[in-house]
């Protein structure tokens, strides 16, 4: 039987059929808003995603951008100060010294002023002081010369200085008052009564001995207690020009008595003295030589008991060191210092000196330094060499 064609019935059911399964495989409305809810959430993930990438390539960028500069040369370190050394005319390089230095500096060394400017500058064209004209230079018993800072300007004579404050007590040649000075920083830090004829203290620091010249009573010996009442004690000669601390008991005069030696029948003495009550313990008449020059008794940082005296031969003048045992001399050595500049400072084993190098003195000073075992002789700083080189050392303390 053949079949039968297709009429429009036909034709229209057959396409409900595939109309009803197409629709039964289609999302629903509550499946489509999920989905688009979904794609939404990922498009916002990928935005931000990118958007915040760029946003840290960017900081990475600026952070290279601020942190890179153009290459430059290379800066030094800070100089290492226990061996950088700087040139200081009229001696050389030095080495800096460090605050430890200053501060533990060992007994015996002296703080020096030098002046770094000509005498021709500051003498003859009087030009006005500056900073850097005058420098502290610390100098050790066994001759190391250490730089430490330039002086305070108007300041050129130095009264004292103590080492664990790294402090000096300083005048004007010529002025009246002083001042405490930093020598770390040069800097001025407060004033002081400290004046250039200090008394001598005894070695406990209790006690402080000098001579006293009085219109009325005459010259007299003047001990005490330190911030108390002075004992003025009659002298054991017409005239005693320096008192030293032999130990904390007893004091050591240099003294001479007016006219003629053999008037009298003394020339030059040391005299031994108690410290309480001025009485005479013990006499030691010195040599007389009219070309020896006795500068008096000193005592040392490590209490040592020195007596320097200028020696003449001719036209050359030294000085010679002896140590004093009581009142018994002990030779040392000498030095060829004609004409010695304040007191001697160093130990018994290592004695240094300063002084102008000729008979009458002058204003080209240097300092050496004695090695009393061997008596070798060094030059530590050395004088001035002509007026239009350094000026030197002007001063000094120990």
């Amino acid at each position: 039987m053949a079949e039968r064609p297709p009429d429009l019935a036909d034709v229209l059911h057959a396409a409900e059929d595939q109309r009803t399964r197409f629709l039964a495989g289609a999302p629903t409305d509550e499946v489509l808003v999920r989905t688009h809810a979904a794609l939404a959430a990922a498009r916002r993930r990928r935005t931000a995603l990118a958007v915040t990438g760029a946003a840290a390539c960017l900081a990475l960028l600026a952070a290279a951008v601020l942190t890179w500069q153009p290459r430059a040369d290379v800066q030094p370190a800070d100089p290492d100060p226990t061996t950088s050394t700087v040139e200081v005319p009229g001696v050389g390089p030095l080495r800096r010294a460090t605050e430890d230095e200053v501060r533990g500096a060992p007994p015996g060394s002296a703080l020096v002023l030098w002046q770094q400017a000509s005498y021709r500058e500051t003498e003859r064209i009087g030009r006005t002081p500056a900073v850097g004209d005058l420098w502290f230079l610390l100098v050790d018993p066994d001759g190391t010369v250490l730089q430490v800072a330039p002086a305070p300007v108007g300041y050129d004579v130095l009264l004292s200085w103590d080492r664990p404050t790294a402090t000096a007590v300083m005048a004007a040649d010529g002025g009246t008052g002083s001042s405490v000075v930093d020598v770390l920083t040069g800097r001025v830090v407060g004033a002081s009564d400290e004046w250039a004829g200090e008394a001598a203290r005894s070695p406990d620091g209790t006690r402080e001995a000098h001579v006293l010249h009085d219109w009325e009573e005459g010259m007299r010996l003047v001990v005490g207690p330190v911030g108390g009442a002075d004992v003025r004690l009659p002298l054991p000669a017409s005239h005693c020009s320096s008192v030293v601390w032999l130990d904390d008991t007893r004091l050591v005069l240099s003294c001479d008595w007016e006219g003629p030696a053999d008037e009298v029948g003394r020339g030059s003495e040391l005299v031994l003295v108690d410290a309480v009550t001025g009485a005479e313990l013990e006499r030691a008449a010195l040599p007389p030589d009219a070309a020896n020059v006795l500068t008096g008794p000193q005592r040392l940082a490590d209490g040592t008991v020195v007596l320097p005296t200028t020696v003449r031969d001719g036209d050359v003048c030294r000085t010679r060191v002896e140590r004093l045992d009581g009142l018994e001399r002990v030779p040392l050595g000498e030095v060829p210092v004609g004409k010695l500049t304040r007191l001697l400072a160093g130990t018994a084993d290592r004695l240094l000196a300063a002084g102008a190098p000729t008979c009458w003195g002058s204003t080209s000073i240097g300092v050496w330094s004695l090695d009393t075992a061997t008596g070798d002789v060094t030059e530590v700083l050395p004088p001035r060499a002509s007026p239009d080189g350094p000026l030197g050392m002007i001063h000094w303390v120990g």
